[in-house]
């Protein structure tokens, strides 16, 4: 059996919370998790499967809140260590507030895609988004989100039967 990596950041709040409920679900034979701030960089390589996740800053404090960024910080001590993800099945989700910020619903799910395609995972997760009410995000294609979306703000009791279908879609 794979065992899969959840990866995340913030921690103490929502993203934290979803992320604990995506190990619970999945359960701690088939999954381990750490905050981004707990490890080092050289883990991916112990796996095969990885969901990583992050939320959306609100646009407004976006350019302040980058340099505070732990997804940031990471990604750059990937490219730095040269992290090769080649073969490597990798989910995201993200966290946004579809009603605050409804032309950047989860836009940092699509910042984190790109740099997990370039060291050369496949990611694997598409989401619907159709359920949602959002006027635009970089994280859409196809009328399809890039991983899971989750509004913990203002639709938090879909998220559990989202969790779940998205794991059972993404058989980790």
């Amino acid at each position: 059996m794979k065992k899969t990596l959840i990866l995340y950041w913030p921690e103490g709040g929502d993203t934290d919370c979803c992320a604990h409920k995506i190990f619970d679900t999945l359960t701690a034979e088939k999954a381990t998790i750490h905050s981004l701030e707990e490890i080092e960089v050289s883990i991916v390589k112990d796996y095969d499967q990885i969901i990583v996740g992050g939320s959306t800053i609100g646009a407004n404090n976006w350019k302040d809140a980058q340099k505070d960024n732990e997804w940031v910080h990471f990604l750059r001590k990937c490219r730095e260590e040269q992290v090769n993800l080649e073969g490597k099945k990798v989910a995201i989700f993200g966290l946004g507030d579809q009603i605050l910020y409804p032309n950047h619903f989860v836009d940092d799910m699509a910042d984190i895609y790109h740099a997990l395609v370039a060291f050369g995972a496949k990611v694997v997760g598409e989401w619907p988004a159709e359920a949602y009410r959002f006027s635009a995000s970089k994280a859409l294609i196809n009328n399809k989100f890039l991983g899971l979306a989750l509004d913990e703000t203002n639709e938090s009791e879909k998220s559990d039967e989202r969790i779940t279908k998205w794991l059972e879609m993404l058989q980790f």
